[in-house]
């Protein structure tokens, strides 16, 4: 029939401008993502990075971009991050919708930007698509999208991809000007955040699968297979140079903001945490339950045994894609893609107070999502009708995924939906306490706020941030409760304790005087 005709020519066409399946990822993207327009600013660094920075808020001037370039702030070096969120505040001003949309359409552009490129690597359309969608709807990435202060993880995805496709033009016909593009992209990233610093590998794994400028070429283990890694190793060596460079200058603002305390955990609980989290990362990939936005540091209390689980699986899963490498390449690209991104914010080198958190993942589920695509379509090669059975299978996994992520992305509506549900799923988080008591205390809610900070206390008496806070609410409910003079010396003492944990406490100090010029004036 001419219409059959005509609807099988559409979709042909279609189908060979990629077109269709782009469609289907930004419908995808766009269906999980949606309701994030309408949420606020949260009170976990959307705060220091928008909400309450008055240079960011200024928006865009020479005086701003010439700041950008050199500030060590929150404890990283990410000029791009802050001149997008002054491009933002220009736009948007304070309207958290606006920086919330642009957070997303990075994330959607990086969802098309892997298809695109894994595409032009392989030339296997569906597998592509299959883990661009995983990376566009699996819930592990809420935390990434929904945050606006994590603006630095999908800005530099963006870069991440950008290099690989720049790397994937060199590789076909290598031209320095072709390089030079390269190196760019890969500055652009180091720029906003340093989670790059692993790209140059991830390059080396790529050199053997897809692109085959190693594999196939030579014998392993032979002189030649070791010539020819070292030529592309060293073919690299800029780029190795810029990631131990930018490594320097990371640990150099960690350092300044105090978010890097080498003393505050055993290397041996760090490395325990380490083989534990990688393992727990792939268990959150496969079930996605109990997301948080901070899991706490187990400290020296992991069992034994489960280190030595997650050990001895490691293990075995790395020697069973390198036995099995030549015949699956992907299976050892997409393993070794897992394991060394992770590096860098695996707990090797403690930064912060977090065992693991959602958005480390973003770029390193980017491997194991290759392994599923070509595995599972290897797998069924011999089975009937597996194009109808996989279709359908990977329907109703994108479907489930999509809804996984709407309910996860509704805990990050604000800050009191956030930490409650952080107090909810996880044990003895006194940060998410603290936070939610503080929240509940500016929003009047004192009674409720002062017990969440006293639960914080409770679980860390060391904890001055929130004796500051208990302080603040006690001077409140003294002003409401008719100056009373009993709350207000309460406050003042808890001041003090906070100022003799923590002396480079300006907040704590300033509100002390004010107390204590108050009480003055009340008793004379």
């Amino acid at each position: 029939m001419p219409e059959t005709w005509l609807m099988k020519t559409i979709f042909d066409s279609v189908h060979r401008t990629k077109l269709l399946p782009v469609l289907l990822l930004v419908g995808m993207t766009l269906a999980a993502y949606e309701p994030v327009r309408k949420y606020e600013f949260v009170d976990y660094d959307d705060d220091r990075y928008v909400a309450a920075n008055p240079r960011i808020q200024q928006g865009l001037n020479w005086e701003n971009v010439s700041w950008a370039l050199i500030a060590l702030e929150v404890a990283n070096w990410h000029p791009l991050v802050w001149l997008s969120h002054m491009a933002d505040c220009q736009l948007y001003g304070l309207n958290p919708s606006g920086h919330h949309l642009t957070n997303l359409l990075l994330h959607l552009t990086n969802v098309i930007l892997l298809f695109h490129v894994l595409q032009q690597m392989t030339g296997a359309v569906w597998r592509c698509w299959l883990v661009a969608a995983l990376f566009a709807t699996h819930p592990l990435n809420v935390e990434s999208v929904a945050w606006i202060a994590e603006r630095k993880n999908v800005l530099s995805t963006l870069f991440w991809l950008l290099t690989m496709w720049a790397y994937l033009l060199y590789a076909r016909r290598p031209k320095w000007k072709r390089y030079l593009l390269v190196v760019g992209s890969f500055v652009l990233g180091l720029m906003s955040k340093p989670m790059l610093v692993t790209l140059p590998c991830v390059l080396l794994l790529l050199d053997y699968w897809p692109l085959g400028r190693l594999r196939g070429r030579v014998e392993l283990h032979s002189p030649r297979f070791r010539r020819t890694v070292l030529r592309l190793a060293l073919e690299k060596l800029p780029l190795f140079l810029l990631a131990v460079a930018s490594s320097a200058i990371t640990i150099k603002a960690q350092q300044m903001d105090g978010a890097l305390d080498a003393k505050a955990l055993s290397f041996s609980a760090r490395l325990s945490n380490a083989l534990a989290s990688y393992v727990g990362y792939i268990y959150q990939m496969i079930w996605p339950e109990r997301l948080a936005v901070l899991y706490p540091h187990p400290g020296e209390s992991i069992p034994g045994w489960r280190v030595a689980a997650s050990a001895l699986a490691l293990v075995c899963v790395t020697a069973l894609t390198i036995l099995w490498s030549r015949k699956f390449p992907y299976l050892v690209v997409g393993w070794l893609w897992y394991l060394g991104t992770l590096v860098p914010v695996i707990g090797l080198v403690q930064v912060g107070q977090q065992a693991m958190a959602d958005r480390y993942a973003y770029v390193p589920l980017i491997g194991l999502f290759i392994i599923i695509a070509w595995g599972v379509g290897d797998m069924t090669r011999r089975l009937p009708s597996r194009s109808y059975w996989l279709a359908g299978v990977a329907a109703a996994l994108l479907i489930a995924l999509t809804m996984a992520t709407r309910w996860q992305l509704r805990h990050w509506q604000n800050s009191i939906t956030l930490f409650e549900r952080a107090i909810e799923v996880t044990d003895n988080d006194e940060i998410a306490h603290n936070n939610l008591g503080a929240v509940l205390v500016r929003k009047g809610r004192l009674d409720e706020g002062l017990a969440h900070l006293r639960e914080a206390v409770r679980l860390n008496p060391a904890y001055e941030t929130a004796r500051a806070n208990i302080a603040v609410a006690l001077h409140q409910k003294g002003n409401i409760e008719a100056a009373d003079e009993s709350r207000w010396e309460e406050a003042a003492r808890l001041y003090r304790q906070a100022l003799e944990s923590k002396p480079d406490f300006p907040e704590a100090q300033q509100n002390l005087d004010a107390l204590l010029e108050k009480i003055e004036k009340k008793r004379q």
